[in-house]
């Protein structure tokens, strides 16, 4: 608890608000990383197959990329929950102009899930330069209906096809550790050593980013919404395991999480 502390309060890092530098190429080395394996196009050996350590390849974009069987997608209740997380109606970041009437309306997916996962949902976020609801890979014969966002170059190119070096040569960087990750590990700590409220506190932290309704009681806080529930220490450690932790940290880390 105590380093996890040093990591979160004294060392310049902090939760990223903007949406553009979340598992982007514009993000990386963003507010909230700590450790970041650092891929350049100019590292890349192509002489080598990408699988192959020394070629200087993120091959993770491959395993996450491409529509294919045995490649990683977000599986059925990780698409659901993403989908279906409760947004803060006072926070503005949850509204958009609709195209047709012009009127303030609310987003069809989270910020978390925009962020995150392509889901075919989501009409507010371009996904390889269109809307995510247009993407070529959701219709009824494809392989998943979620895609990890976290590896593509989706962000930057149309296709993956148009890499400098090819489509299995990515040079996007692999977050291990992120603030984020800190803060729950260090609310896990909080929750088993009986500071349920200061638990609370960490974790709504994180959901304040991604402009969910909080955890608890809202007290004197009238800027946002919660959801008055009285968290004990065992529902809050279900919480924490069962939706904080694999939503936030889906596929990332050290041996990357099947």
């Amino acid at each position: 608890m105590t380093y996890f502390d040093d990591v979160i309060n004294n060392h310049g890092y902090e939760l990223e608000y903007d949406m553009s530098k979340l598992f982007t190429t514009a993000g990386e080395f963003n507010n909230e990383s700590i450790f970041e394996i650092n891929f350049t196009s100019d590292n890349i050996d192509v002489s080598l197959a990408p699988w192959d350590g020394a070629s200087g390849t993120n091959w993770l974009n491959q395993l996450t990329s491409n529509s294919v069987q045995g490649a990683a997608f977000a599986p059925a209740w990780a698409v659901s929950a993403y989908k279906n997380e409760p947004m803060d109606p006072l926070d503005s970041r949850n509204y958009y102009p609709h195209p047709i009437t012009g009127v303030q309306a609310l987003r069809n997916v989270p910020l978390r899930a925009s962020a995150m996962i392509a889901i075919v949902d989501d009409y507010q976020t371009l996904y390889y330069e269109e809307p995510t609801t247009l993407y070529n890979k959701f219709h009824g014969t494809a392989w998943g209906f979620g895609y990890w966002k976290h590896h593509t170059n989706h962000d930057i190119y149309a296709s993956e096809s148009l890499l400098p070096d090819g489509t299995a040569f990515s040079s996007k960087n692999i977050t291990i550790n992120r603030l984020a990750d800190v803060i729950l590990m260090q609310a896990e700590c909080k929750i088993k050593t009986g500071q349920v409220d200061d638990a609370l506190d960490l974790i709504n932290d994180i959901r304040k980013r991604w402009g969910l309704v909080l955890l608890g009681s809202a007290g004197s806080d009238l800027g946002h919404s919660y959801d008055d529930e009285a968290y004990t220490a065992q529902s809050l450690m279900q919480h924490l395991m069962r939706v904080e932790k694999p939503l936030e940290t889906s596929i990332e880390g050290n041996n990357i999480r099947f």
